[in-house]
């Protein structure tokens, strides 16, 4: 598979909300679009996506940000990768560019945040998470520890 997984662009700000629509629902779409649009903006500590493209399609992306509540703490969001690609370790490759990115912006060791589904751990054990605790929903949250380079 000729994969390319590479930062977001702006004009690909209707694929990245068409595809994460279709990932989490309809009504995911607004909450995905101000994600995406704050991405865009001036603003502080703005989120930043990585897309996972092949045949000139988007079929994968992930968000990752400087946590505002906190400091050295960056989290991860927004993993999304079509279905019919799941079995092709895009989401992988998604996080380890994730990881990779964050680790060019730090300066001292942080501390990577996210949270899961219930029972939907196994790509970020391989990543190498750890469990933290547990949501309301049954969800995980998941921290690592990242050292820059």
């Amino acid at each position: 598979m000729d994969l390319t997984v590479r930062l977001a662009e702006h004009s690909e700000h209707n694929d990245i909300l068409h595809l994460l629509t279709h990932v989490f629902g309809t009504e995911y779409k607004q909450l995905a679009e101000n994600y995406l649009n704050a991405m865009f903006s001036d603003g502080f500590r703005k989120p930043s996506f990585i897309v996972a493209e092949y045949n000139n399609e988007i079929i994968g992306c992930v968000a990752y940000t400087e946590e505002l509540f906190t400091v050295n703490v960056w989290g991860i969001s927004w993993v999304a990768v079509k279905e019919e690609y799941r079995e092709n370790n895009i989401g992988q490759k998604l996080i380890e560019q994730c990881l990779n990115e964050i680790r060019v912006k730090i300066k001292s060791s942080v501390t990577i945040i996210l949270a899961t589904y219930p029972n939907k751990t196994g790509l970020y054990d391989k990543t190498g998470f750890k469990i933290l605790g547990h949501d309301h929903e049954g969800g995980s949250f998941m921290t690592l520890t990242l050292n820059p380079l």
